[in-house]
């Protein structure tokens, strides 16, 4: 992969958007844009419990987003109201 620590580390303080994770163990993935393109961060957890202060969390790994390619990732939750991206996850066209 061709992305920096510091382009991971901007996507996990300022995402595009997040999503579910359909991993085995609590995560979520992290999704934002470089120079290279959409990467994916997944940030999973030590705790079951993600909603309190006291969740522990680490970068489980971080990967080019490829279109039309089966991943890990279940629905948008959220995305920024700075994103060119829409719920779906889509990016909308430009006019």
């Amino acid at each position: 992969m061709t992305a920096t620590t510091a382009e991971v580390q901007t996507i996990v303080e300022s995402p595009e958007q997040i999503r579910e994770s359909q991993l085995p163990f609590p995560a979520f993935g992290f999704e934002g844009s470089t120079n290279v393109g959409g990467i994916r961060v997944m940030i999973a957890y030590d705790t079951a419990n993600l909603f309190t202060a006291q969740a522990d969390a680490y970068v489980s790994t971080a990967y080019p987003i490829t279109p039309g390619y089966s991943n890990a990732v279940g629905k948008v939750i959220w995305t920024s109201p700075k994103s060119n991206t829409d719920a779906k996850g889509e990016e909308e066209e430009k006019k």
